[in-house]
């Protein structure tokens, strides 16, 4: 059993943080699949976006990191895990991309993600989520149960 970081009170352990964490990304990204099977883009797109967030701070509670503001976790993200190959470059710029998006999306008015775009917010929340979810059960050497991430239907 692993301790948490000290910003962490209470019980609970660095593996039930992840748990958690890994979880409320699994959550998020269910609710983006139904929002898109709506036909409702915007908070589809939203909800992805959330999903990879849940999913990369579970990755940062690996390392102690903890974030005040979005842009301070993906700038570390992206500093210690993707200059550093533990995850792909592409994820960097994907990233970087469904935030931009999600921002438009929620504060500018008349832009509304198309359906190829939110299909592939989607797309990249689920593949983020599986790599987020393998490498912390490796790290951690324990076993996340969700149930199946299946590819988003039209």
């Amino acid at each position: 059993m692993t301790q948490p970081p000290e910003e962490f009170s209470g019980e609970a352990t660095l593996e039930d943080i992840v748990q958690e964490r890994i979880r409320a990304s699994y959550e998020r990204l269910m609710t983006a699949s139904r929002n898109f099977a709506d036909e409702d883009n915007a908070s589809a797109v939203n909800r992805a976006y959330y999903a990879v967030f849940k999913a990369m701070i579970a990755v940062h509670a690996m390392d102690h990191h903890q974030f005040k503001r979005h842009k301070d976790a993906i700038a570390q993200f992206n500093k210690t895990y993707v200059a550093n190959d533990v995850f792909p470059r592409k994820y960097g710029r994907a990233i970087h991309e469904l935030e931009k998006l999600r921002n438009v999306s929620d504060y500018a008015d008349f832009k509304t993600p198309n359906r190829e775009q939110t299909r592939k917010a989607i797309d990249f929340a689920r593949e983020f989520l599986h790599a987020a979810k393998a490498y912390c059960e490796e790290k951690l050497n324990i076993k996340i149960s969700l149930p199946c991430l299946d590819r988003v239907d039209e």
